[in-house]
């Protein structure tokens, strides 16, 4: 059985001061924030998009049981890609996919198979990129350690909280703030063009933006590489102090 690791207030405090100092932290938030915005406005406004743009509202089922084909190829390619390629290439590879399939969806809205293939090529890096971005806290935990000697396990994990609730709150309160603000009629048989325009925008042109920025966010994630220069530098740091005392 495990011993339990337990902190003090002041090595609890030292763990929070490092980790605020740290921006690999609010590029997490960020990035879970995002990815989770993306997922719950989706499954949000979907409904409409189906029911309103394409003309019928048993797509938005459709589109939410196919692409889970995708997603389990996504999944079990996984580990093979982060063997070749890292988890910071592997990631960035994943978003790229999200942001195409938004722009494919995004350029032919109102084309049932257009749609169809971005929700399916979208499925595929959403897949990646979830499993992905739950390896960040670990990297924030080893890069702390490495720069200021203290571990922040629990800690690095409230990035993930903490961006998965901004994310999944904003992902349904913006959805409804634009329904009441575009003239949505409710049970209505046809809406206005702000409406549709509004459906249209929240379903395909607004999540191609937020990849965009994940993906930039994940470019700067080059945590793993400040991490080993880090640890370097500190093995030979405590290979010198040994030495001094010998020569003495």
């Amino acid at each position: 059985m495990k011993k339990k690791i337990t902190q003090t207030n002041a090595e609890i405090k030292k763990g929070l001061k490092s980790l605020f100092k740290t921006r690999y932290f609010y590029i997490a938030i960020l990035m879970f924030a995002i990815n989770y915005y993306l997922s719950l406005s989706a499954s949000s406004i979907g409904k409409y998009y189906a029911q309103y743009v394409l003309g019928d509202k048993n797509y938005f089922s459709l589109f939410g049981s196919l692409p889970m084909i995708t997603m389990g190829v996504g999944l079990l390619l996984t580990p093979l890609l982060v063997k070749k390629l890292n988890k910071k290439n592997t990631l960035t590879i994943a978003i790229v996919c999200v942001f195409l399939g938004n722009f494919i969806g995004a350029i032919l809205p109102y084309s049932f198979v257009c749609s169809l293939v971005g929700v399916m090529v979208k499925g595929l890096g959403s897949a990646v990129v979830m499993s992905q971005l739950f390896t960040l806290a670990p990297d924030l935990v080893r890069y702390v350690e490495a720069k200021d000697g203290v571990r922040v396990e629990g800690l690095a994990a409230s990035a993930n909280s903490f961006g998965c609730k901004i994310g999944s709150g904003l992902g349904s309160a913006v959805v409804l703030w634009a329904l009441a603000l575009c003239g949505y009629v409710v049970d209505a048989a046809s809406q206005t063009d702000a409406a549709m325009y509004t459906f249209i925008s929240l379903y395909w042109w607004v999540p191609c933006a937020l990849s965009g920025v994940l993906l930039l966010l994940s470019l700067l994630w080059n945590i793993d590489k400040k991490t080993n220069a880090l640890v370097e530098a500190n093995n030979k740091k405590n290979e010198e102090t040994k030495v001094e005392p010998e020569n003495k």
